[in-house]
């Protein structure tokens, strides 16, 4: 299951009308302001993963599982994977 359509970033104005943050400091939470969350694929094979917490300055690190476990986010295919290096 995953997303399909078009995806743009909010504007500087939309992202504070909605959450009351600056772009930037806004935590993979949607659930905290009424905003369904997705979240690539890719990120559940990393073994922690890092974001701002509603502050540019304050960082939280979870381990993805306990991020899923908490969120709920919706799967989806953002990113291509990574070309190896040879």
């Amino acid at each position: 299951m995953g997303m399909k359509g078009s995806v743009r970033f909010a504007t500087v104005d939309e992202v504070f009308k909605m959450t009351g943050l600056k772009p930037g400091s806004i935590p993979p939470f949607g659930s905290l302001f009424g905003i369904r969350t997705a979240c690539d694929n890719a990120l559940k094979d990393e073994p922690s993963i890092n974001f701002n917490a509603g502050d540019h300055s304050i960082s939280i690190q979870m381990t993805f599982e306990d991020y899923a476990k908490a969120e709920d986010p919706l799967p989806a295919d953002v990113t291509n994977a990574p070309t190896p290096v040879s």
